[in-house]
């Protein structure tokens, strides 16, 4: 509350999208983050799925889409990359529709959100090396690598291109060598599945991660290489050769996949509510509506919590009002004195002297002002009295 200077609402961690988030001075403090998926305006999907440089030159807004744009790219998923000529290339996945459903399985979207992710093409000739788990386990070059960004820390990790030959292709070989069900295209890549694994218990020669694993290929021991890899960003990731001209991105090219980054009880809200307004015609309208409860009573309710908390409720009060209690031979029994901003006041049964009152009927009389009065009956039945010393 900025004005008395006080925090009302402090870490609170549910982000759920259930009714039971935290009550303050009546409203309630619903904080939904976006879903984890990869970022895209509203009624599209991919958009922050984009090409960033192109053969080793950054992109300029001139080469961006409209899509692409608010991440300083062109949008590659499902889309062209921003070249006109050959070297033409997208994304999709393998399998199924070829839709994000395809890419992101599992708990992916949790593991992936919070993270951007970046594609270097590069000489498959290099250090980059592919594990095809998804067929025999061949070890094989790869044209690429793969990197994990963590955007609140900064951290970065190289992952571990774990694949598929897609059915078409050759386990060991990557090639364009598949179809791509999205558009029905041939051309498209073996599938590419990206993994994590730091755990020092899977390290091979004191090296963990992709370092390790790539050691492990790079000795040739395929055994060791199968160790590394537990944790999926994305799955069945293909890339679609569209000019037919048997390579996908030149060496230079980098794509960015931006995550929608989700909420942590460490994120800081501020929000204004609506001044209180009286609507005198309206407040009129919510006379009539004026109650007790429960009605007749019964010796007890609910609400109580011990054998003299005796009570009941009355409702849809302004926030000023006089309630006077009658019984039947027109006694005043009690007065009641409100006067806050809720819509409640509460009887204890009890006289003016304080003590229990008898049951029967009693007439209550409801003053509100000029807004009105309200005339009740209410019936009520006590409990056997039982006195504890005579």
């Amino acid at each position: 509350d900025s004005t008395a200077k006080k925090t009302l609402v402090t870490a609170n961690s549910d982000f759920s999208g259930d009714n039971l988030y935290p009550i303050v001075d009546g409203v309630m403090v619903n904080v939904q983050g976006p879903p984890p998926q990869i970022q895209a305006a509203a009624g599209s999907q991919g958009d922050g799925f984009v090409e960033t440089a192109y053969a080793g030159t950054p992109l300029t807004s001139s080469q961006y889409d409209a899509a692409g744009a608010p991440y300083k790219g062109n949008k590659i998923w499902h889309s062209l990359n921003s070249t006109a000529g050959a070297e033409r290339y997208y994304a999709s996945a393998g399998g199924g529709d070829g839709n994000l459903d395809r890419l992101l399985r599992n708990n992916d979207p949790q593991d992936a959100a919070g993270n951007n992710f970046k594609i270097v093409w590069s000489d498959p000739s290099g250090n980059n090396w592919g594990y095809w788990a998804f067929d025999a386990g061949q070890l094989g070059k790869v044209p690429f690598a793969l990197w994990r960004y963590n955007i609140t820390t900064g951290d970065s990790e190289r992952l571990i291109p774990v694949l598929y030959s897609g059915g078409g292709g050759t386990p060991g070989a990557f090639g364009p060598k598949n179809t791509d069900p999205y558009f029905n295209l041939p051309g498209a890549s073996d599938w590419i599945y990206w993994y994590s694994d730091t755990t020092q218990a899977d390290a091979y020669k004191g090296q963990t991660g992709y370092a390790g694993f790539a050691a492990a290929c790079n000795a040739g021991d395929t055994a060791a290489a199968d160790l590394f890899g537990y944790t999926e960003y994305f799955g069945r990731m293909i890339f679609i050769d569209y000019d037919g001209n048997g390579t996908f991105a030149p060496t230079g090219t980098v794509d960015m996949i931006y995550m929608t980054t989700p909420l942590s009880p460490a994120d800081v809200y501020t929000f204004t509510t609506p001044a209180p307004t009286q609507n005198t015609n309206q407040a009129k309208l919510d006379v009539q509506k004026v109650n007790v409860f429960p009605n007749p009573y019964y010796g007890y309710q609910y609400r109580e919590t011990n054998a003299l908390d005796k009570q009941v409720t009355f409702n849809h009060l302004p926030p000023v009002a006089t309630i006077r209690i009658y019984n039947l031979a027109g006694v005043l029994v009690r007065t009641i004195y409100k006067n806050d901003q809720t819509q409640f006041a509460t009887w204890d049964l009890r006289n003016s002297s304080e003590l229990p009152v008898a049951s029967g009927i009693y007439i209550i009389y409801v003053d509100m002002g000029n807004l009105g009065k309200k005339i009740l009956k209410f019936a009520m039945v006590q409990q056997q009295q039982v006195l504890p010393a005579y």
